[in-house]
């Protein structure tokens, strides 16, 4: 976490916008919205016919209400546990196949532990 930078309250945070385009946060926001438009339409419009066929419970309500529960877990744990960058910042570092540090592609299989120091198809003499 120390490649954050460093907050007014000396606490390691990532930039704002990697906390905003954290799909939690995209997720919380989409949430929010049809939660609110949900809550408001079931305050509006509960009609007699509305409560006959859902057996007495404004269902829109209800849902809009979970739906903006949901929201705020979501935010809250995007804004209270933001995903962090790696630690190093060295693309070899990152390799999987420990190829050559100048990104080429590792050909002869000489040193390959993997085939046993032997390239695939040949023969080791003894």
């Amino acid at each position: 976490m120390s490649d954050f930078r460093q907050g007014a309250g000396g606490n390691d945070r990532p930039p704002l916008s990697t906390i905003l385009f954290d799909l939690r946060t995209v997720i919380g926001s989409l949430f929010v919205v049809y939660g609110i438009v949900c809550t408001i339409w079931g305050l509006t419009s509960y009609t007699a016919a509305d409560k006959r066929r859902t057996g007495d419970i404004n269902l829109n309500l209800w849902t809009g209400i979970g739906m903006l529960l949901l929201a705020a877990f979501f935010l809250i744990w995007s804004f209270a546990r933001p995903i962090a960058p790696p630690a190093s910042t060295d693309p070899d570092e990152d390799r999987l196949d420990g190829g050559p540090e100048d990104g080429a592609p590792h050909i002869d299989g000489d040193d390959d532990p993997r085939t046993g120091g032997v390239r695939p198809g040949a023969h080791r003499d003894s």
